[in-house]
């Protein structure tokens, strides 16, 4: 109980054993800030022999932050899945830092034995790499992919995913571990909203006159992959705005908010608009109905009272509403117009014709259909068949079903709301995930199996705070009956009457 009270009153306080260092992780995320701002200022402003020596001796510096707990390098995952430019026919930095901390990984569990942590979804990816991995072979063989060299990127950078997946429910062993993953994406997902923008203002003033200047991700990534990374996002800090308790951390959680659901608005990503509408109904609905209801209720009154507030006077620019009231045409289309949804409808049939025509079981394999696709699911189908499509939902239907566990068992407010966060971000991926290839994009896939890795390790800890919980109520109990009881002493005894002669 007095652990799950200090939680609710401050997340950053976790709870530690008796008898064990304090973890002071507000100055582990200085430090690491620190750190980071080093590397940067070494690049920007050193050149030639003492940019290589700063490299080297930051380099250093993170080889032995490694060596100390392997969480850091998945900070650096999370940067780079964020910042990360592409290079050499589509490398990021993330591809060049996993075999490291693999390797890493490897030494310290040679040396410390950890305990994997096991799970029920990790099953379901490997039933699901069968089918796709005899699929891409099959598809080789008969030639249905675009070649060996193809197939073999698409097919090993679908393994990375659960490579990454694996890492980092196997490395954050601690919940000061969990808060310091998510508050470092929340601010690289700021920053990647903040660069989004200055981009499309310098298109803007090169393109005057135009009346949508949509806002993308780093080269030339589209606005509807962009748009995935900030839902999952946008879904854990609503979540926590709900759930956590102190004030200090809800306006930082607001001001995030209010700086990332901007540059999403500007995508004018339909499909994320409607995916973020879901994931925070969802949410609503998790937390508590009365928010769900005054929500319903005040997207009706506000535009009626005060019809001049709409979209346009938060943000400035009046191409917005007009772009997102073209959702409402699905339910009423026009049969005589041709609309990027019709289009893509008829993309997807042609597909599906085809899979169902040559190999409806295992598809025509890794590489046989490219991104633009404009749908996972179709994706999916295409290159794993029936059987590579239905293995995927049942790896989705446990990730949804841990979430809900996580979201019910706990008592602690800040699993909780990154649990029902996580519920929320992951019905918008399943619905953005129609209208865009979203788990096969790397930026969305990427933080998706990030997060999805947080849950499972959120679930071990859950399970582990539990165990002890309840070895210490037990051992209390066990020293209540060793306690010696005190003699008995008697009292004074009544003078025994003489009797008589």
């Amino acid at each position: 109980m007095a652990a799950a009270a200090l939680a609710r009153s401050d997340p950053f306080k976790p709870p530690h054993l008796a008898g064990a260092p304090e973890r002071q992780l507000k100055l582990e995320i200085i430090g690491l800030a620190v750190l980071g701002g080093a590397g940067y200022a070494s690049r920007v402003f050193l050149a030639g022999d003492l940019q290589v020596f700063a490299w080297l001796f930051l380099g250093f510096i993170a080889v032995a932050l490694l060596f100390k707990n392997l969480t850091y390098g998945l900070l650096a995952l999370v940067v780079s899945v964020g910042l990360s430019p592409e290079f050499l026919g589509g490398l990021r930095i993330e591809d060049f830092l996993l075999p490291p901390l693999i390797f890493v990984w490897w030494l310290r569990h040679q040396q410390r034995r950890d305990t994997l942590v096991t799970n029920n979804i990790f099953p379901a990816i490997r039933v699901y790499l069968f089918f796709v991995t005899f699929g891409t072979l099959l598809g080789l063989y008969n030639q249905t992919v675009y070649g060996p060299i193809v197939a073999a990127q698409y097919y090993f950078k679908g393994i990375e995913y659960f490579v990454l997946f694996w890492l980092v429910f196997n490395n954050v062993k601690e919940r000061g571990d969990l808060i310091l993953v998510v508050v470092t994406s929340l601010v690289v997902c700021a920053l990647v909203g903040y660069l989004s923008l200055l981009d499309r203002t310098g298109r803007m003033a090169a393109k005057a006159g135009q009346p949508i200047v949509r806002a993308f991700g780093a080269q030339g990534e589209t606005p509807n992959v962009l748009g995935g990374y900030y839902l999952f996002h946008i879904m854990v800090a609503f979540s926590m705005v709900f759930v956590l308790k102190r004030v200090f951390y809800r306006v930082l959680l607001f001001a995030f908010l209010a700086g990332v659901v901007v540059p999403f608005l500007y995508t004018f990503s339909r499909t994320s608009f409607v995916s973020l509408v879901i994931g925070m109904t969802i949410v609503l609905l998790f937390i508590d109905l009365r928010f769900f209801i005054l929500l319903g209720v005040l997207a009706i009154f506000i535009p009626l009272a005060f019809p001049e507030v709409t979209v346009t006077s938060a943000v400035g620019d009046e191409a917005l509403v007009g772009r997102y009231q073209t959702i409402f045409d699905l339910f009423s289309p026009d049969s005589h117009k041709v609309t990027s949804w019709t289009a893509r409808y008829a993309g997807w049939l042609a597909f599906i014709a085809e899979t169902l025509q040559y190999s409806p079981l295992v598809g025509g394999g890794m590489g046989s259909i490219w991104l633009g696709v404009d749908s996972a699911y179709v994706k999916i189908f295409y290159e794993s068949g029936s059987i590579g499509l239905i293995t995927f939902f049942m790896v989705l239907l446990r990730l949804f079903r841990l979430g809900v566990e996580v979201s019910k068992k706990t008592k602690d407010d800040f699993y909780r709301s990154f649990a029902i966060g996580y519920i929320g971000g992951f019905a918008g991926f399943i619905v953005h995930a129609v209208g865009v290839s979203t788990f096969a994009t790397i930026r969305p896939a990427e933080i998706f199996w990030i997060f999805s890795g947080l849950l499972v390790a959120c679930r071990a800890l859950v399970q582990r705070d539990a165990e002890l919980q309840e070895e210490e109520a037990q051992d209390l109990e066990a020293v209540s009956f060793a306690r010696p009881q005190p003699a008995f002493r008697r009292g004074p005894q009544p003078a025994l009457a003489r009797r008589p002669v």
